[in-house]
């Protein structure tokens, strides 16, 4: 009996996993990798977590050469226990831990950061960003304007 207990849970961490990058996938403009997703439905309850480990993604630009827009060692997506089991797929809460993000605004005021494609019909109605907290855990900004010529440079050990 608890090999069938554990076996439906592996089913529902899988259909969840799958669920959500499917989403996450059909909306971006660039790829982004990842080593490995987990699911917990207890470490940070009554939130469920969707940890994604060791991530980079290319920035999105018309230009030529293309630049990491983010690499990180973490990145977690919280939602509601009860919408995960509702397939209401609603993250509330983004955590980057241990990260370095380039932020590149061009001559042209294009920005390198539009990964997310323009609202369409494409987005599934259980799938939303509703974000009631952003974190930040000792993750770097570069961030370049070239048309101000600003180049800043900064670390924050722990920002919300």
């Amino acid at each position: 009996q608890d090999g069938s207990k554990d076996r439906y849970f592996q089913d529902f961490e899988d259909d969840v996993k799958k669920a959500i990058v499917n989403e996450i996938n059909k909306n971006l403009v660039t790829e982004i990798k990842v080593e490995e997703i987990n699911l917990s439905l207890l470490s940070r309850f009554p939130n469920a977590s969707l940890t994604f480990s060791n991530v980079s993604a290319d920035e999105f630009s018309l230009h030529n050469k293309k630049e990491k827009l983010i690499v990180a060692e973490k990145v977690f997506l919280q939602f509601s226990v009860w919408d995960l089991i509702d397939k209401d797929y609603r993250v509330n809460k983004i955590e980057l831990k241990n990260a370095e993000l380039f932020i590149h605004i061009f001559k042209d005021r294009t920005e390198n950061y539009q990964i997310w494609k323009k609202k369409t019909d494409t987005t599934s109605a259980d799938f939303e960003f509703e974000l009631q907290k952003l974190i930040f855990n000792n993750v770097k900004f570069h961030f370049l304007n070239e048309g101000s010529k600003q180049d800043y440079q900064f670390t924050t050990e722990k920002a919300q």
